[in-house]
């Protein structure tokens, strides 16, 4: 574990080159504690996380776009956008930022909706390999909450009202620690 003010910290580090490293919550599972609904995502990627009681999942993945040609992390960026609004059901993005976290490395962060959730990712391109991290949280404007994980009792409101501030902390914690290791 890597201790932080936040509490334990593991770490994912990419098998290929580049080799990307990213610190998340070590209590994050890889498995939900029942069934859940985003957890047919986990076939498809790297490496996939539920924390906050299966309220929170945190995806990561990896993509070769060298086949693209030498794009730039602009470029990247919105062919992800574009992307998004072309197969992502509901997509609605909220905000997009573009930032040096404290590792020094020229991140874009987006918030987006879709299906009763809200989505944090970042995304950074390096070498022609794209590199995603997403947490997804349900939607705090969503009234039916007969869809929640079968672990979490209670509503999307309570789950707010106990856990925002930490969620947003958490997330804001794994996109700073985001590095590009040599």
């Amino acid at each position: 574990p890597i201790p932080s003010q936040l509490g334990d910290m593991t770490a994912y580090v990419s098998k290929g080159k580049p080799k990307f490293w990213l610190q998340y919550p070590a209590d994050f599972k890889r498995t939900p504690k029942g069934r859940h609904p985003l957890e047919f995502i986990c076939l498809l990627i790297e490496r996939c996380g539920f924390g906050f009681n299966d309220m929170v999942m945190l995806s990561i993945d990896e993509e070769d776009l060298s086949k693209l040609g030498d794009i730039s992390q602009e470029q990247f960026v919105e062919l992800t956008l574009q992307r998004m609004k072309q197969l992502v059901a509901g997509f609605e993005l909220i905000s997009h930022q573009k930032r040096r976290n404290s590792q020094g490395l020229d991140i874009d962060v987006i918030e987006y909706k879709t299906l009763g959730f809200v989505a944090h990712r970042l995304l950074y391109l390096k070498d022609g390999v794209a590199f995603n991290a997403t947490y997804l949280a349900p939607d705090p404007s969503r009234e039916d909450s007969s869809w929640l994980p079968s672990a979490f009792k209670g509503s999307v409101e309570q789950f707010y009202k106990e856990n925002e501030e930490a969620m947003l902390q958490v997330i804001e914690h794994s996109f700073d620690s985001f590095q590009v290791l040599k």
